[in-house]
């Protein structure tokens, strides 16, 4: 059934991206992030900041002890250090201040993506909206991590990707821009084959499909292979991006695991850990990339003896953290727990119902469901067996569900465009 409504106004847009960056402005403004609250021992945020001050201060890509180090996609601390060139080191007040612009453009991005999915002007504004005002979203401008930055890389390659068809520059700058997100996050390295496919098109057009897939994929791969070649000058070693998983791996089977204790108690036999471990996860406490490869190795090797030894619970225990990926979870206040569910809940419902229907369409809108899950799920085991938390999915999955969702609900609006399948051009450029 379709509401008559009549197509929403031409400031719709606009508006929804003013709010976005209003309400995230007023969120850094009323708790600025500040360096004895942000900069802890065990705070990721520490170690991009301590990589950026290296950059700044012409040391190189160097840790603590000014060894070169590979513990950490390059990336964010890069774009830390661009604005303390600018602004002054240590500037975090100006980090949150661009990361809250950064919203607007993620808020654009997200009704593009709509549009471009073949979705209805409605579909397009309330994925824009939904971005706006999304509660998980709204703290996160102002934390110093990869996430903010990580969406806007990550939803500006895909809309390039969606819309690129046959467009060659479009197709290179997507694949570029792609790239970019893995050495943000790399974690999403394990989606760019299947987006390298995706973009290729049909196989059965020969030429034409191996052209649009190396289109795609040659600045991708030159973009991540200048970091990889770096890494390998330094280390001898093949190390594509960085070098701690292995330790987060590791720690996916230890009492340190995510909701291990709450799902299973004391009792269960996990990976045995000293009570330091959790400070192997943060990159200055290594001396360098060789001490980052052995007790990477070192603990590895602890953690697959374990799963052979305990393949049962290591199978259930990948099972949980995987469905826990995928549901609206969060460790905090009962408060916010309630708003968590609330929120997410719906989101990721409707949004599996949105992507499922649309494998069934075609055009745009299927590619769109196609490039979503290509995104989503290859990423979803290598944090299901390391230690999954609901912050890392609502920085690469997130927004997607957001957006088909409101593509969902803006395809029962009778807005008087066109709401086919098929449809290719956004009309919403002029915001």
């Amino acid at each position: 059934m379709r509401f008559p409504l009549p197509a929403p106004p031409r400031w719709s847009l606009p508006v929804c991206i003013a709010l976005a960056v209003l309400l995230r402005a007023a969120i850094v403004g009323w708790h600025p992030p500040t360096a004895d609250e942000v900069l802890t021992p065990l705070n990721d945020s520490t170690d991009y900041h301590v990589l950026a001050c290296g950059l700044v201060d012409g040391k190189g890509w160097v840790g603590e002890t000014g060894a070169p180090s590979a513990f950490r996609p390059p990336v964010y601390p890069l774009f830390l250090a661009a604005v303390y060139t600018v602004f002054g080191k240590g500037s975090l007040w100006a980090v949150a201040a661009i990361q809250v612009l950064l919203s607007a453009a993620a808020t654009w991005f997200c009704a593009r993506i709509a549009r471009g999915a073949g979705g209805s002007e409605w579909g397009a504004v309330l994925a824009a909206l939904g971005y706006a005002v999304y509660p998980a979203f709204l703290t996160q401008a102002g934390q110093i991590l990869t996430e903010e930055l990580g969406r806007v890389l990550l939803l500006g390659g895909a809309m390039l990707l969606l819309e690129a068809r046959n467009r060659t520059v479009w197709l290179a700058a997507s694949g570029a821009v792609l790239a970019l997100a893995v050495l943000n996050k790399s974690v999403l390295a394990a989606a760019m084959p299947f987006l390298s496919f995706l973009a290729a098109g049909n196989p059965l057009e020969g030429r034409a499909w191996v052209r649009r897939g190396a289109t795609f994929a040659i600045p991708a791969l030159l973009l991540i292979g200048c970091w990889t070649a770096r890494n390998y000058a330094l280390s001898g070693r093949f190390i594509p991006v960085s070098t701690n998983f292995p330790i987060t791996w590791s720690q996916g089977v230890t009492r340190f695991s995510l909701y291990t204790n709450e799902w299973y108690g004391t009792d269960v036999e996990l990976l045995t850990a000293p009570d330091d471990f959790l400070a192997l996860t943060q990159l200055r406490n290594y001396s360098g990339i060789e001490e980052e490869l052995a007790v990477g190795a070192q603990w590895s090797d602890k953690a697959r003896a374990w799963v052979d030894e305990n393949p049962g619970v290591y199978g259930m225990l990948t099972m949980r953290k995987a469905l826990h990926y995928w549901g609206p979870f969060v460790r905090n206040s009962p408060a916010v727990q309630a708003v968590a569910v609330a929120t997410m809940g719906p989101v990721l419902l409707f949004g599996w119902i949105a992507i499922m229907g649309s494998l069934r369409a075609g055009g745009n809108r299927r590619r769109a469901a196609l490039m979503t899950l290509a995104i989503a799920l290859p990423t979803t085991i290598p944090y299901a067996i390391s230690q999954p938390d609901v912050r890392y999915r609502l920085a690469l999955a997130e927004p997607f569900w957001l957006t088909f969702a409101a593509l969902w609900l803006g395809s029962l609006l009778c807005d008087n465009s066109r709401n086919s399948s098929t449809a290719t051009a956004p009309n919403i450029d002029s915001a």
